[in-house]
């Protein structure tokens, strides 16, 4: 991309030009930022963090932000038209576990659908239980110990980090659950086709939300929202967020949010995973990288340092 004449800021766009490059694999991508050949990574290895944190700190940037790992599951079709087997899945998982080994404390649990303190709100609800309750709502469910539960397949998109959470919770559905849950891979364009059509049981995705506000993540369950796959929705939950949004007196929306998020935990079409940061690779010689929670920077703001342009 170019430096546009006529933008009315044009005075203050220092850098002439931006080279994207459409790089698939992140290794790749880490390496051309060891080579030279990237001033910026969108993401970086989850096996390489350690590293960076000790080798080479000040090009490594984790910012925590808002953005959150979740799990979809397909409402309209068997096993998970079942809340109890929804919930059971969502207990069995070890969140810690997940966010320490898969991620290297880049995430955070995510207890909810939505990150403390966003937009000012406070969540008072959040999943609690473990592995006993998530065996006796399986069994309630029909299928105890896991017996007689059908074939279910993991959807996710290819990447590293992705295949080593997806076999993290394949383990421990397994060890709880006594279920074995198949694993399928799919490129981002297939994989979202496969989402918006609906051919899927249960599918890893992440969702930033565009603003600092708790009412974007709320739709996720909307019915006949877009952002919504799981097929679920509530004349409830769409009522009380139609009310929220809304409302101007501050308390009165949150108490509609805590009304939302009672129903969502009860009834749980998604399963929250981690509260993911951004981890990338900067090259000390850009300027004007400033680290934010929505993740969001203006390219129009940064500069290179004298010599280090490509």
């Amino acid at each position: 991309v170019v430096r546009n004449p006529y933008y009315w800021d044009k005075d203050h766009i220092k850098l002439k030009a931006i080279r994207f490059y459409p790089i698939e694999s992140v290794d790749t991508e880490e390496k051309a930022f060891r080579s030279g050949q990237l001033h910026v990574t969108s993401d970086l290895p989850a096996s390489k963090i350690d590293y960076y944190r000790r080798e080479n700190p000040r090009v490594l940037h984790i910012e925590p932000g808002f953005r959150i790992s979740i799990l979809e599951l397909n409402t309209k079709r068997p096993p998970f038209d079942d809340a109890r087997v929804r919930r059971a899945f969502s207990l069995a998982i070890d969140r810690e576990t997940l966010a320490a080994a898969i991620y290297h404390g880049t995430s955070t649990p995510a207890f909810g659908i939505q990150r403390d303190g966003i937009g000012g709100f406070h969540p008072s609800h959040h999943i609690t239980g473990g592995p006993e309750e998530a065996r006796k709502l399986l069994a309630e469910a029909g299928y105890p110990g896991g017996t007689g539960f059908p074939k279910v397949e993991y959807l996710y998109t290819t990447s590293e980090k992705n295949l080593e959470a997806a076999q993290a919770l394949q383990e421990m559905w397994l060890k709880v659950l006594g279920v074995r849950v198949a694993l399928a891979n799919e490129e981002w364009r297939v994989f979202l086709d496969s989402m918006h059509g609906g051919n899927f049981q249960l599918a890893s995705i992440g969702f930033g939300p565009p603003a600092a506000e708790a009412s974007e993540n709320f739709q996720l369950l909307l019915s006949g929202s877009d952002l919504n796959f799981t097929g679920w929705g509530s004349p409830e939950f769409d009522a009380l967020y139609e009310k929220a949004i809304h409302m101007q007196d501050t308390d009165a929306r949150f108490a509609c949010y805590q009304q939302m998020d009672a129903i969502f935990l009860r009834e749980m079409p998604l399963i929250p995973l981690s509260f993911r940061s951004s981890t990338r690779l900067v090259d000390p010689a850009v300027r004007g990288w400033i680290e934010n929670e929505l993740h969001v920077h203006d390219l129009s703001r940064l500069t290179l340092e004298s010599g280090k342009a490509p």
